[in-house]
């Protein structure tokens, strides 16, 4: 059985589109990536990547009637809500198109009960990291 750290539950959230009415449908999740940046600005502000299949955002554009992706996430001791992205603002494979691959950058609004996996933590020089190195203590979102 494959080990999944409890803090990576945090990085993951629904994609979905909105239709005329205003009813949110679900197409798919993704998760929240981060690499490491300036430690001077890291508690102010640290750009994360929230990561989801291409296919999926092809299906929020068909159904959409805003013209926005949204992310359905988790608010802190609130329970959920969705926030809007603009759907130009996605990015896909430039030259590759089966390369499944769409990211948004953006910031975690510190409302969110959401945090980004550290890429640090994650394939390194074509190695997994080791399930003792997922345990130590790190800073996550």
């Amino acid at each position: 059985m494959a080990y999944f750290p409890d803090q990576l539950r945090k990085c993951v959230a629904f994609v979905g589109s909105k239709d005329e009415s205003g009813k949110y449908h679900f197409a798919g999740s993704g998760f929240w990536v981060a690499r490491d940046g300036p430690a001077n600005i890291k508690d102010t502000y640290r750009p994360v990547y929230f990561v989801t299949a291409n296919h999926v955002i092809k299906k929020v554009r068909e159904k959409s009637a805003d013209n926005r992706v949204w992310l359905r996430v988790n608010i802190k001791n609130q329970g959920q809500d969705w926030i809007e992205t603009p759907q130009v603002c996605w990015g896909i494979h430039p030259t590759h198109s089966t390369v499944d691959l769409a990211i948004l950058k953006m910031g975690i609004d510190p409302r969110l009960g959401h945090i980004a996996w550290p890429l640090r933590s994650s394939v390194v020089k074509d190695m997994l990291d080791s399930h003792s190195r997922v345990n130590r203590k790190e800073s996550y979102g």
